[in-house]
């Protein structure tokens, strides 16, 4: 189970000790592993979650995404909030958020 502590950075540095080591950006519509450029669609990411954190220093605060990939790859991205957001990359979540609910949601009626 990954404890997340009270900033950003800390949160990213427990990610990292669980195995969640690739830092993702995303690039036009797909999200792409910092390392290794590999890129990854909707469909190719099995879970998301999201955290987010306020601190005192600009570094510390933001909304930081937790991904892992239909590969076994694992990872984050990161994004600030208000009017230096990463819009995309928020719409990106979003997007894989809702096609999970719609999973869920056919799951339960079926």
């Amino acid at each position: 189970m990954i404890t997340f502590k009270s900033d950003l950075m800390q949160a990213i540095d427990s990610l990292k000790a669980h195995g969640y080591n690739s830092e993702f950006f995303l690039s036009g519509t797909h999200l792409t592993d910092n390392s290794s450029m590999k890129q990854y669609q909707i469909s190719d990411i099995l879970k998301i979650k999201n955290k987010s954190f306020t601190g005192a220093n600009p570094e510390d605060s933001g909304i930081l995404f937790i991904f892992e990939c239909n590969d076994g790859n694992k990872g984050y991205a990161k994004s600030s909030f208000g009017s230096q957001a990463d819009e995309a990359l928020v719409d990106f979540a979003l997007s894989i958020n809702k096609k999970y609910l719609k999973i869920n949601v056919e799951q339960d009626h079926s």
